[in-house]
């Protein structure tokens, strides 16, 4: 019985939601569904918005949902600029605050990061001392070491972050230059030049990732 009960629920609710994009077909549901509901509605045109339950919110599973899409799409990041196959399975060594660290040792975030991110491995630690032939990504909270040997080519990825760092500065040099431009912060939008300062600190941010990088492959 609270199966079934929990089934109508979820099916009146969605059809409500869904009402907006598909008027005729979840009307014709809904009329067909009335015998089931306890107190339904003439039709779903005036039947009332779903309203969420505070009690439902769990911060916790919010947090935890969150660090493991940081996660992965940093080392998801990492495999497209570096050209690592989507299907070959790495390894990943994170540098990390204890909570966060706490955090992946859950096996839910842990296993969803392993198979989201095709992860042979996935270690934590508070530091990391052996910090040479690894490609490194950035999350918020930490940081992502991948041992590159065996997996590129390690020449041809020092050319391409040479590359992308030469790029990347000759992007930086002309926004600082626009900002430094009287004209330029006097005429243009306020929101431009939130924009273009906001786009110097990640370029900072980017120079200082593909420099440790570099180092990283030395």
């Amino acid at each position: 019985a609270v199966k079934q009960a929990l089934l109508v629920h979820l099916i009146e609710q969605s059809l409500t939601l869904l009402h907006p994009v598909m008027p005729y077909e979840t009307e014709a549901l809904y009329q067909a569904f009335k015998p089931y509901l306890a107190s339904p509605a003439e039709s779903l045109m005036i039947h009332a918005w779903p309203k969420p339950d505070p009690s439902w919110k769990d911060s916790a599973s919010r947090d935890k949902m969150l660090l493991v899409q940081d996660v992965v799409t940093a080392i998801r990041t990492l495999r497209s600029e570096s050209e690592i196959h989507p299907g070959t399975k790495i390894d990943a060594d994170l540098n990390c605050e204890d909570r966060i660290r706490e955090t992946i040792r859950d096996p839910d975030v842990e296993g969803f990061i392993l198979s989201l991110a095709r992860l042979n491995k996935l270690s934590s630690h508070h530091t990391i001392q052996d910090r040479k032939k690894c490609l490194i990504a950035v999350f918020n909270g930490g940081e992502i070491f991948v041992p590159a040997e065996g997996l590129v080519d390690l020449t041809k990825q020092r050319v391409r972050l040479q590359k992308d760092l030469a790029d990347t500065e000759n992007s930086l040099r002309r926004g600082e230059a626009q900002l430094a431009n009287p004209n330029f912060v006097k005429r243009a939008p306020a929101e431009e030049v939130e924009r273009q300062c906001k786009l110097i600190d990640e370029l900072i941010k980017r120079i200082a990732l593909l420099k440790r990088n570099l180092e990283g492959l030395s």
